[in-house]
């Protein structure tokens, strides 16, 4: 699960950082329309531009593939809908970089929708294109069984 968690954080980065790159949407403390917060007296601010945001990305992409992976939860455990707790923990990582001046809300709302969308993408990738990427589909399946989940 580690593993695969690692390869979505890989997977998603990398789009995120070129969008970012291609649309250079300034960090509210860059902007003249500017957070009060000043990220600066708290946190390192990376030096890239804040659309879409990469951490709500990940987060949101890593929740859709573990919600999906994970499966219907054992029983006595039966949240509304498995993926709910992870997405507002991912909403919540999002919210708090919105705290702290790195990002305003539409960074976060870009990339949380992003983040979903391309978890879709690779659940997808793992399960019905698996003979596309069969390494993705090992290493989903490989994860799936630590949880005790099926996947087909």
């Amino acid at each position: 699960t580690a593993l695969l968690i690692d390869v979505v954080v890989e997977v998603i980065t990398a789009p995120t950082h070129r969008l970012k790159s291609l649309l250079q949407l300034p960090r509210p403390q860059d902007a003249e329309w500017g957070s009060d917060t000043m990220a600066s007296d708290v946190l390192d601010v990376p030096g890239y531009t804040a659309y879409p945001s990469g951490h709500a990305c990940v987060s949101a992409a890593a929740a859709v593939v573990l919600a999906e992976l994970i499966g219907d939860p054992p029983k006595g455990l039966k949240p509304p809908n498995k993926g709910d707790e992870l997405l507002t923990l991912a909403e919540s990582i999002a919210a708090n970089r919105e705290r702290a001046g790195l990002h305003a809300q539409l960074d976060s709302t870009a990339g949380t929708a992003l983040g979903q969308s391309m978890g879709g993408w690779l659940v997808q990738a793992a399960t019905k294109d698996a003979s596309v990427f069969p390494e993705w589909s090992a290493l989903y399946e490989a994860a799936a069984a630590e949880w005790g989940a099926a996947t087909t």
